[in-house]
């Protein structure tokens, strides 16, 4: 009885917070790969008991999910000035080409994302890209793997968002 809830849930920041800590860890699995989510899948079925469905495509959710706001054209600094500025922590989503991410708020003025990834490329002594594999859900800045000595430092999360999706409901 303690886990058993009515459905939908409400639509609220700590809802959202508190559902997403349950994903925390989970496997990554591109396109549902033994029986995984993936960035998208996350999203879908983080959102799925709050009555708000969501498209399975990153893109998709991006454009469909609720009012879209066009980043391309801006800097990183500027995206990142407006995410903070007019994001809403839990309800919003930041899309890039094959990925989105919920904005959960930010600690010294960095943006922390919720979202299940692959891993973060790198770039050794002789320039071969390479992989530094996470494989699960996690919660990071817009920069994962900075702290690693061959992460790609012209490859990071900010540079490559495209747009910001905000699915509203009550803080």
């Amino acid at each position: 009885k303690a886990d058993a809830c009515r459905k939908p849930l409400p639509l609220t920041q700590l809802n959202i917070a508190q559902l997403a800590n349950e994903f925390m860890n989970e496997p990554y699995g591109w396109g549902g790969l033994y029986r995984d989510r993936d960035c998208s899948a996350t999203t879908k079925d983080l959102f799925a008991p709050f009555g708000l469905w969501l498209p399975r495509h990153s893109s998709d959710q991006a454009k469909q999910g609720g009012t879209f706001v066009r980043l391309e054209h801006l800097s990183p600094e500027e995206k990142q000035r407006l995410i903070l500025d007019e994001g809403l922590p839990y309800l919003t989503l930041l899309w890039a080409p094959g990925h989105v991410m919920l904005y959960i708020g930010s600690h010294d003025n960095q943006l922390l994302i919720f979202h299940n990834l692959w891993g973060v490329r790198t770039i050794d002594l002789w320039g071969r890209e390479g992989r530094h594999i996470v494989g699960h859900a996690a919660v990071t800045t817009l920069h994962p793997g900075a702290e690693l000595p061959d992460a790609d430092s012209n490859k990071n999360l900010l540079t490559g968002i495209r747009g910001m999706t905000l699915l509203g409901g009550c803080p």
